[in-house]
């Protein structure tokens, strides 16, 4: 805001751009990322590397949804779609970069928080990387408990975050959980060896949640289950017992909650 106000809206943002556009930027953490069983991606960024990266990985274009009116083209059934809460950078008019911009984003947004308030309901959201200080995630979520008659969701959101050295840290874990349904995965401080640079802070802090990423990916495809077979030329008694079994079998893993295909 500080610089808007000293430089102009177009200096700072033509300055952006010309630092974001060049950047090809992947990482394994990324890729751990997408190989999450999810199709849709909500950032608060507006450059393109999740989109280069889900065309690199998957052969695919994403749907991108940054305005209001995006909202309309959105397929039922993409394979991918990025929600860019503060705009995209083919297009500048776009951005929420100020606090000027943030403070007016409730009514320039209207459909798209709307979006986001049932998208958490019904989903489960990880967050990664967000620091929750702004108010943006933050308010939609209480928005979504008011909305409820003050309960949360019947599901939890998540965050994997760093423990912070400080006292304040454990009452805004609890927060987190109890005012907005978020629950953390910390990732204890005493792992980390003092006096390190932010690069290797940020290296180790990204092999800590490609772990946790992978171990997630590992469990969920534990929980797919694919049968095949076919029976030709049997008896009646053996068609009702193959059937009774399959019918048996299924049940109880749809009990157990496997997915199977």
């Amino acid at each position: 805001q500080y610089c808007e106000n000293k430089l102009g809206s177009a200096y700072v943002k033509n300055s952006i751009t010309r630092l974001l556009n060049p950047k090809k930027y992947s990482s394994n953490i990324l890729k751990s990322i997408l190989g999450l069983p999810a199709n849709n991606f909500w950032t608060t960024n507006f450059d393109r590397v999740l989109e280069k990266n889900i065309e690199k990985e998957f052969k695919t274009h994403p749907d991108i949804i940054y305005r209001d009116v995006d909202l309309i083209k959105t397929r039922e059934k993409s394979a991918k779609v990025i929600f860019k809460m503060n705009g995209h950078i083919d297009d500048q008019t776009s951005w929420i970069l100020t606090k000027s911009d943030l403070e007016g984003y409730e009514y320039n947004h209207q459909a798209m928080l709307t979006f986001l308030r049932r998208e958490l309901i019904v989903n489960t959201f990880l967050f990664l990387g967000y620091s929750f200080t702004d108010t943006l995630i933050l308010s939609t979520l209480r928005d979504v408990k008011r909305y409820l008659g003050g309960i949360n969701p019947t599901h939890y959101h998540y965050t994997i975050i760093k423990e912070r050295n400080n006292q304040e840290f454990p009452y805004f874990v609890e927060n987190l959980e109890r005012s907005y349904g978020i629950k953390s995965l910390i990732i204890p401080q005493k792992i980390f060896p003092q006096n390190i640079s932010y690069s290797e802070l940020t290296a180790m802090m990204d092999s800590e949640k490609m772990d946790i990423i992978d171990m997630i990916n590992k469990r969920v495809k534990m929980k797919q289950i694919y049968i095949s077979g076919s029976y030709r030329k049997i008896s009646r008694k053996e068609e009702c017992f193959s059937s009774q079994l399959a019918k048996y079998l299924t049940e109880n893993m749809l009990e157990q909650g496997y997915r199977i295909c």
